[in-house]
């Protein structure tokens, strides 16, 4: 898990979105990383929980 899912830990490309910054790795279930970029996205981003989800 990368565990710090902040808009400034990702890179892209023409194709694709690279995650950088792998400060706080962990092992874990890979659906905590998702989880934790619904809660930044509400917290940081602004957005209710319905807009997050989408």
């Amino acid at each position: 898990m990368h565990t710090d899912p902040a808009a400034t830990n990702f890179v892209m490309t023409d194709d694709q979105a690279h995650l950088v910054d792998w400060t706080w790795p962990a092992l874990g279930p890979p659906w905590i990383d998702a989880v934790l970029w619904g809660f930044r996205l509400i917290s940081d981003g602004h957005q209710n929980p319905e807009e997050a989800a989408d």
